[in-house]
């Protein structure tokens, strides 16, 4: 079972606002399966950044912006298309 108490001490240790996102997406998108409370992610999102930030750094192409998170993240994510190259 995941913790979420820690998993936000461990973000709070990094002190990235992008690290914030990234987990707030990804916990968003898994709310369900890993009984992800809302309440949490806006605990999250109080902490993301304050302008744009790109999922991946190193390949800043296209994407989707996500304004709750501040991130622009890959068409792929979040159409969960990846599973049709696998």
């Amino acid at each position: 079972m995941l913790s979420l108490s820690i998993v936000n001490d461990y973000l709070v240790l990094l002190d990235n606002s992008t690290a914030f996102a990234k987990v707030g997406f990804y916990l968003e998108q898994q709310k369900t399966a890993l009984m992800v409370e809302e309440s949490f992610l806006q605990k999250l999102e109080q902490h993301k950044p304050k302008g744009l930030h790109h999922m991946q750094r190193q390949n800043r192409k296209d994407g989707i912006l996500l304004k709750g998170w501040n991130l622009l993240v890959p068409g792929e994510l979040i159409n969960r298309s990846w599973g049709d190259v696998i």
